[in-house]
């Protein structure tokens, strides 16, 4: 999005002065102004890929985008279609990005180093680029408690979370974003390519409770392939 100067030289703004004129001292603040912005797009959904090259790229791109935001001590959380988006061509020299930050919950990344990079602990500087004041730290739950709370959509969610228990070690933890990033590909794979496992889609994501979706996600790991494509019982 861009506004203001960030339009060029050729930018304005037009200001009224009826306010002003009427009281000199406080008018100021009360004068309307109309501002221009200007939008285009960035993104594209997943299933706009040409080739599945693209398609496996963009999710690269997205896991990097990821461990970024964790280097800066926040966890996505939330791993998913509509989360993940391909980048508009000519827009960027990387194809894909991940974005809505809305599940995500502060976490330690301090023993992580990637590229010369060190994760940032807890109490350090997140995503904005400053501390947070101690207001906003009394404003924030617990992240031991915000950690071990379900986050995310159930399709692309980790099987070790999708019917846990959150009383019994069931912290929402990198890696389990990770495994969503699988399940994502998987997904997008079965719905939108030409491939010979017809019903497939359905019957690993058309799951109605938590305990069903992580059976039928388990299932898969037990294929067989002698049977036609068929889950065993």
């Amino acid at each position: 999005m861009l506004y203001g100067k960030d339009l060029g030289n050729s930018w304005s703004v037009h200001i009224t002065i009826s306010a002003t004129a009427k009281n000199p001292k406080n008018g100021p603040q009360n004068e309307l102004s109309h501002m221009r912005i200007v939008l285009d797009t960035v993104g594209e959904s997943l299933d706009e890929f040409t080739s599945t090259k693209q398609l496996v790229q963009a999710i690269r791109d997205a896991i990097v985008g990821h461990l970024l935001g964790y280097l800066s001590s926040v966890l996505h959380r939330d791993a998913s279609f509509g989360n993940v988006m391909l980048v508009r061509k000519g827009v960027a020299t990387f194809c894909g990005f991940i974005h809505d930050f809305d599940y995500s919950s502060p976490i330690d990344s301090s023993k992580l180093t990637w590229k010369g990079r060190q994760g940032t602990p807890l109490q350090g500087i997140p995503l904005r680029g400053t501390a947070l004041s101690m207001d906003e730290w009394k404003n924030l739950r617990e992240p031991e408690n915000e950690l071990k709370e379900r986050a995310g959509t159930v399709e692309f969610m980790a099987m070790g979370l999708i019917d846990a228990d959150p009383k019994i070690c069931a912290d929402h933890q990198a890696h389990h974003d990770l495994e969503s990033f699988f399940w994502l590909l998987v997904w997008v794979v079965l719905r939108h390519t030409h491939h010979d496992r017809k019903g497939t889609s359905a019957k690993l994501f058309g799951s109605i409770t938590p305990h069903d979706a992580r059976e039928r996600k388990e299932n898969i790991f037990l294929w067989d392939v002698h049977r036609q494509g068929q889950f065993p019982s």
